[in-house]
């Protein structure tokens, strides 16, 4: 294939990356300026049904599903009334994304840390200071749990460690089709000097029972057209499918949650799809599906799919690489 420039595919049972684009972070209001009214009911709190795991997705009936991450009116003047109080505290004032709740930011800095000086390590002594500032103020800032480091840097014009974490799970899930990002500094001195939020905020949700196991999440994309887009030399041709054959190979992640444009969440799972090789013509090679460097095209074509545990929909197809 001419002009492809590719990654490695994913360890799907590891946990592959995210299946969309990092969710984007609106402008933050202060915290005396209420998160956007989505309505006057408590959508999300109610419990989401039960039935057993693994029967047919057409009788298995989730009310309501997805489950709503848009905070409540309770939720909402909850986290206003805690974060007044921390507000009286310390002299900080959170901003807040308008929409999911989160917090993005403080003014004014520096914000006192629980410092655990034992800790040897500086970007393990900061990510502990983090991680208990958030326990310790999880009644409005709903860090999800299970976040971990990405990069952590020494800034020595601050005397500080540059911390980015990522990742985190709901309900033991982790999250897909959004990213997950914090960047704090801790200087070394016990302080947060800085903090930059973009988050869904882990609020408390019934995880809803899974209709479908998985092998039938991955039967269930059996007949699902495999969409493409064309290109030679880099250059755009036409969009196309292919669908998914019974004799492909179908590799089933672990459960994850993944969040629709609307703050829905729904369970699934990631099935990474690769075309039998006596299936691949040039028109999958010269496409997005193809995505090896060796010429080869066992284990090279496909695409990642996430599909809904509850209802056996394919939600939204995702490149196993990134091409030209």
């Amino acid at each position: 294939m001419v002009g492809c420039s590719c990654e490695s595919p994913p360890d799907v049972d590891a946990g592959m990356g995210d299946a969309g684009p990092d969710a984007p972070r609106p402008d933050a209001p202060a915290i005396d300026a209420p998160p956007i009214d989505v309505g006057e009911s408590d959508a999300g709190e109610s419990d989401a049904g039960e039935s057993d795991a693994g029967g047919d997705a057409g009788v298995c009936v989730r009310d309501p599903y997805p489950v709503s991450y848009v905070p409540t009116r309770a939720e909402r003047d909850e986290v206003m009334a805690a974060a007044a109080a921390f507000t009286d505290v310390t002299g900080s004032t959170p901003a807040f994304d308008a929409a999911t709740g989160a917090v993005t930011g403080f003014d004014p800095y520096p914000i006192p840390l629980t410092y655990d000086d034992s800790i040897a390590d500086p970007c393990a002594r900061a990510f502990a200071a983090l991680n208990a500032f958030f326990e310790t103020n999880a009644v409005w800032m709903h860090v999800p749990t299970g976040m971990t480091v990405r990069v952590c840097n020494y800034d020595s014009l601050t005397d500080a460690e540059i911390v980015r974490l990522e990742g985190g799970t709901y309900g033991g899930r982790p999250v897909i089709g959004l990213r997950n990002d914090l960047l704090a500094h801790v200087t070394r001195s016990g302080n947060l000097r800085f903090f930059a939020g973009n988050y869904l905020p882990a609020y408390e949700r019934t995880t809803p029972v899974a209709c479908l196991d998985m092998d039938q999440v991955g039967d269930a994309v059996i007949g699902t057209p495999l969409e493409y887009q064309r290109f030679s030399a880099c250059v755009l041709g036409a969009p196309g499918s292919i669908e998914i054959d019974e004799r492909d190979t179908r590799n089933v992640s672990e459960p994850k949650l993944w969040v629709d444009e609307d703050g829905n969440a729904h369970i699934v799972r990631e099935v990474e799809v690769l075309l039998a090789s006596d299936r691949v013509t040039g028109t999958e090679i010269n496409s997005d599906l193809y995505c090896c460097s060796d010429g080869g095209v066992t284990g090279c074509v496909g695409k990642i799919l996430v599909v809904d545990e509850v209802t056996g929909e394919v939600l939204t197809q995702s490149p196993r690489c990134h091409t030209c």
